[in-house]
């Protein structure tokens, strides 16, 4: 293969197929697996050009509606669908409401990275997140993932449109050059190439960091095989550079799966050989090949996550800490004995099965069909052209030709996992990573397998037609195919049409019982029951799309019949038709999927409601139902309790799941987004000042909540007792876990002026506690003569700018000691240290674990103020960063020693 061009394809080494000599009056073929396609000549470079500037023009059209003026391609009109963004009076429908994780959570976190590197920081932490969060460390920020340089540089209506386009293009290009190393030629390469780029995969998930990972799933086993083909350094450098690249994609469990698919073709190679001039080797010279091709593989995976060390080894130190862990913990343990989901197959051939962007809420649409959401449906889907030529591909070459074979077999089971089937899914629960990952997205190695199996069909296909042989077989089925898919579309709308009415009654009167059944409510009846009359439009709308692949297969079958009418060759003998149907097909749903929203919807700074919200005392605040949707107070710069993210501090979620304070439910896995209680007293521990409700929605008790401001988008309730961030208690009692102590918070009978609550449940000094069972205050004089403690708030050094990593106090009036008590997440990485201010000297102090979830620091009896200063520096990080420093350079040196030689060998011949 030639290095210097990556499109470029060693014809040595791959396996050619015999060419079928043409006959003068062919007879049909009844049996098309009797017949074998030819071998082609390399691609010429004026074809690579044009395949590669389609590859790129198709990346730019998927992307259509980012490049409308005015335009950003990112689904912030969701916004609108909660106040306070939501105009009084309306009933705003986001363009894809499927999309709305990328509103409130990707979104959010890309401005405020963007923010704090414009400031010369890195963004370790994010205080405006539940009590505040690891942010590098939450595993999907994705800061170092190269994108980010388009969105410090550019608009938003440039940078997320240029992003999802370039990470198409990479993934099309990706998958074109892989499938020249398998023996592919010309327009079906090419059709290799656009089937994966534009599959249900990368485009449900564009502008989420699961295609940060995905795009680059083509390379890796591209240098997966050159790896283990010829494990020399220049080769380990590439696949080391793919492999650190997807790793700072942000998305743990893609990489997870990539690593998967290329360990398979690892395990491929052991027992077939790429090539059948490799066959001719004795076997165990074979074996000692691929021991070192393997261990040259496994060596770049750890080099490329050594690379990527700064980013992932915060992820492993706050998922260790998380309520992740929890969470998929009890849901391996409630795992079904058969889980066995054939749902999850739908989407390969018919993505639209549960409804497409167009005016219809997704989520009572899935209440209705029962169905995963497209999102997990359509990760398969490769078109309707492209999945019937992989099928053709497998009829035709299965027996016959390698790469056929494994990318069938690899195929076959990435799909058996993604459905859980049985013995494969009890099988995949007991390897580490893997059980915990969200499986039913690995069918985006089922989609490259389809797209490469498509090729090879196109490539099969073309050829024997032009030869001049019928496939009438193929030619019936894929016939009545297209009768019986187009008549269940006909009959599926006809019976959604004529039962309308007892439909829309019988939906009418459960929305109505449920929502009698619930207190509170995010919209009126009349709303709810609009969703109803939608989701019916909707169910419609999915009947009519069943013709989208009932045409394509009738264009396919109008294709042969004529083929078969007509003597010689026709336009079923080219390549190009059957392309050009693909592309329409893929761009049908591609296009639509990702609406885009007008840039003023792109969180816009005139919101009454949050500019009223930056003028209050900076307290924290909390909405309700999905009122100021949690993650979204990011990017104002606004503190709220709750949090989208899943890994949630693990002492947080388990406060946000006791029965007594949060009661999360089952079905919030995590996500601790509704506030279910704002009345109860634990909150107020929090430094909970603010609820925000929106206009419809019934007031809170006003024994505890004072409407301050009734604004026309939303209303703002001020808590009638705010406890400050930061207190001084005088005494502490200690228990053993955490447990008893978030049953005395749910209780609340006690005075936290007075008393804080400690745990055992982490190592700590236990000098810390000497005085713990003391009250301090007791032996300093009454209770009118002595002056109350006070903490003060203290800005940035002169050398230093304001982060969130740093907080300074002042201590005064707590002469006999105490402990500083601070309403912020407890998290291993914060450093304390109390310095006194006459003397200068800092003495590093533990932060202990206070009411389950915020901290405490020990402060020493001595007169006069102290000051505390809090650093996030966590272990994970600096080792990290350091490991990443030190793989850096020798990455670097290493690539130096592959580029001397040859400029020797150079020099040589000069001379």
């Amino acid at each position: 293969m030639d290095e210097t061009d990556p499109t470029s394809t060693d014809t040595k080494g791959v396996e050619t197929l015999e060419v079928p000599e043409p006959v003068p009056a062919p007879a049909p073929v009844d049996r098309v697996t009797e017949v074998t396609p030819p071998a082609v000549a390399p691609d010429t470079l004026l074809m690579r050009a044009i395949s590669i500037l389609v590859i790129a023009l198709l990346a730019c059209a998927a992307v259509f509606h980012g490049w409308r003026k005015g335009y950003v391609l990112a689904p912030t009109d969701a916004l609108q669908l909660a106040a306070p963004w939501r105009t009084p009076g309306t009933d705003p429908v986001a363009r894809n409401e499927q999309l709305l994780d990328q509103t409130v959570q990707f979104v959010p976190w890309t401005i405020y990275a963007v923010d704090r590197y414009r400031q010369g920081q890195i963004p370790l932490w994010n205080p405006y997140s539940q009590l505040g969060v690891p942010f590098l460390g939450n595993g999907q920020s994705a800061i170092f993932y190269p994108t980010i340089l388009l969105h410090l540089k550019l608009p938003e209506t440039w940078s997320w449109t240029i992003a999802a386009a370039l990470k198409l293009f990479l993934a099309g290009l990706g998958a074109y050059v892989l499938a020249g190393r398998y023996g592919l030629r010309r327009v079906p390469r090419l059709l290799a190439g656009v089937a994966f780029m534009l599959c249900g995969f990368n485009i449900v998930w564009l502008n989420h960091p699961q295609t940060n990972v995905i795009c680059l799933l083509p390379w890796a086993i591209l240098m997966t095989e050159m790896v283990l083909a010829r494990p020399v350094l220049h080769r380990i450098l590439g696949a080391t550079l793919v492999f650190a690249v997807q790793f700072l994609g942000g998305h743990p469990a893609s990489s997870v799966h990539l690593i998967l698919a290329c360990g398979m073709v690892v395990v491929w190679r052991l027992f077939v050989a790429p090539t059948p001039e490799a066959d001719r080797l004795p076997r165990h010279r074979h074996l000692l090949k691929w021991i070192g091709g393997a261990a040259a593989w496994i060596l770049a995976i750890a080099f490329g996550f050594t690379l990527a060390a700064a980013q992932w080894l915060p992820l492993i130190e706050y998922a260790h800490h998380s309520g992740a862990r929890l969470v998929r913990e009890d849901r391996l343990a409630h795992e079904k004995a058969i889980a066995l989901d054939p749902r999850y197959l739908i989407g390969i051939a018919f993505p639209y099965a549960n409804g497409f962007p167009d005016d219809v809420s997704p989520f009572e649409l899935r209440r209705a069909t029962h169905l995963p959401n497209t999102n997990e449906l359509a990760p398969a889907f490769v078109g309707t052209i492209p999945l019937v030529l992989a099928i053709l591909a497998i009829g035709l070459l299965l027996r016959r030709h390698r790469p056929v074979l494994m990318w069938t077999i690899i195929g076959g089971v990435c799909a058996a996992i993604a459905i859980k089937f049985p013995g494969i899914d009890h099988l995949v629960q007991k390897i580490p990573a893997l059980n915990v990952a969200q499986n039913g997205r690995l069918l985006v190695v089922t989609a490259l397998a389809l797209a490469i199996l498509a090729g090879f069909g196109l490539q099969a296909m073309t050829a024997v037609l032009g030869a001049g042989i019928d496939l009438p077989r193929l030619r019936r089925t894929v016939t009545r195919t297209a009768c019986i898919v187009a008549g269940l579309a006909i009959l599926t709308f006809l019976i959604l049409l004529i039962a309308k009415k007892p439909i829309l009654n019988r939906g009418y009167a459960r929305a109505e019982t449920e929502y009698k059944n619930s207190p509170w409510h995010e919209h009126s009846l009349e709303h709810v029951k609009g969703l109803v009359r939608r989701v019916h439009a909707e169910l419609l709308l999915t009947s009519v799309r069943l013709l989208i692949p009932a045409a394509m297969l009738g264009l396919f079958a109008v294709l042969l019949w004529r083929h078969r009418r007509k003597e010689g060759s026709t336009i079923a003998c080219a390549a190009w038709p059957w392309l050009l149907l693909a592309v329409i097909d893929l761009l049908a749903f591609a296009i639509p999927y990702n609406p885009g929203a007008p840039a003023e919807s792109y969180f816009p700074s005139n919101v009454a409601a949050i500019e009223k919200l930056k003028q209050l005392p900076p307290n924290r605040f909390a909405g309700t139902f999905r009122t100021f949707m949690p993650e979204t107070s990011t990017v104002y710069g606004l503190a709220d309790i709750r949090g989208y993210d899943a890994l949630a501090s693990l002492r947080y979620y388990k406060w946000w799941t006791h029965a007594g304070i949060g009661n999360l439910p089952d079905e919030a896995q995590g996500y601790l987004a509704k506030l279910p209680n704002p009345n109860h007293a634990a909150w107020s521990l929090l430094n909970l000042g603010y609820l925000v409700t929106a206009p419809d929605q019934p007031a809170p008790p006003a024994d505890k909540f004072k409407p301050i401001d009734t604004l026309p988008d939303a209303t703002i309730y001020q808590a009638t007792t705010i406890r400050p961030r930061a207190w001084i208690a005088p005494r502490a009692q200690v228990y053993d876990t955490i447990e008893p102590v978030l049953d005395r918070v749910a209780k609340m009978d006690f005075n936290p002026d007075e008393l804080v609550l400690l745990d055992r449940d982490v190592a700590w000094d236990s000098r810390a506690l000497a005085d713990a069972d003391k009250s301090v205050w007791s032996r300093t004089g009454t209770a009118s003569t002595r002056r109350a403690p006070a903490v003060q708030f203290l800005p940035p050094l002169k050398n230093e700018d304001e982060r969130p990593e740093v907080i300074r106090m002042e201590v005064s009036g707590a002469s006999g000691g105490g402990y500083l008590v601070l309403a912020d997440t407890y998290l291993p990485g914060w450093t304390a240290s109390v310095t006194e201010p006459r003397t200068g000297m800092a003495k590093d102090v533990p932060i202990l674990p206070a009411y389950g979830v915020l901290r405490a620091i020990p402060l020493p009896e001595r007169a006069g103020p102290v000051r505390v200063e809090l650093r996030y520096r966590p272990w994970s990080w600096r080792v990290g960063l350091m490991t990443s420093a030190s793989a850096v350079c020798l990455f670097i040196l290493l690539a130096g020693v592959t580029i001397l030689p040859r400029r020797s060998a150079v020099g040589r011949a000069a001379v």
